[in-house]
């Protein structure tokens, strides 16, 4: 399954981190935002550069109203790996938790 193109970003940038919203494809009637957060990571090498992710969902329609909100306990290498990681997820859970509705 491919997943779909952010369709708009929108970047805040501050002194401590950098964080990256964006807006995906509606799925299911659904629109997914997924949060990316620069920040750096203390390792053996000293710090390194990883992102932390969250994701939220939101019923598409003129009266959107917030389903769900979830953070990732991971961080990642890249910011598009970030992305990927938590549409996917959000993909995941639209599927489990309202695939029962349309088949009724």
């Amino acid at each position: 399954m491919a997943l779909a193109h952010p369709i708009r970003i929108l970047q805040r940038r501050t002194e401590e981190e950098a964080m990256l919203t964006q807006s995906c494809r509606p799925y299911r009637g659904y629109v997914i935002l997924v949060r990316t957060v620069e920040t750096d990571s203390p390792s053996f090498n000293g710090t390194e550069r990883r992102f932390a992710t969250s994701w939220s969902i939101e019923k598409a329609g003129p009266l959107s109203n917030v389903v769900g909100s979830f953070a990732e306990p991971v961080k990642f290498v890249s910011a598009n790996e970030a992305l990927r990681y938590a549409e996917g997820r959000a993909h995941t859970f639209i599927d489990s938790t309202f695939a029962w509705a349309e088949t009724e």
